[in-house]
């Protein structure tokens, strides 16, 4: 338990890790921050770049399927890696992710075991049921 920051997460990812990178990381897809251009100086990859020119995220496609393989974050130095792409409804995740700090060689691989998107929730769940013998008031503790 704790705020949910980029140093306290620090310990378990290798490197300190945006909150919206830590949730694309888990939902096993990259994310696309915020861009004002994107440019592509070779095959099968993509810049996005900011306001300022500089750039934000690269992407490596798979040449087969045009999935993100590799996404890199130059400010960060973290590059992540997507592999053995899974289809559940409409939606598209990686089963396989592996995170790499390029500034500090500390690496981690995650593997989904089990996803579930959207699953729905029984309004039972969210209704409270009087104990027995509850009465309304308050009554005092001691005499």
């Amino acid at each position: 338990m704790g705020d949910f920051t980029p140093r306290s997460l620090s310990r378990l990812f290798p490197g300190e890790l945006d909150p919206q990178l830590i949730w694309s990381i888990l939902r096993g897809y990259p994310p696309l921050p915020p861009y004002h251009n994107a440019a592509s100086s070779k095959g099968n990859q993509l810049s996005l770049m900011g306001e300022n020119g500089k750039e934000v995220e690269k992407l490596e496609l798979d040449p087969d399927t045009f999935l993100p393989r590799i996404a890199f974050f130059p400010q960060t130095g973290i590059q992540v890696g997507f592999s053995d792409y899974r289809k559940q409804g409409d939606i598209r995740y990686a089963k396989k992710i592996k995170i790499i700090s390029l500034q500090n060689s500390r690496s981690l691989k995650l593997w989904e075991g089990k996803v579930i998107f959207n699953k729905n929730i029984p309004d039972e769940i969210f209704s409270i049921q009087k104990p027995p013998g509850f009465q309304k008031g308050v009554t005092p503790i001691f005499d």
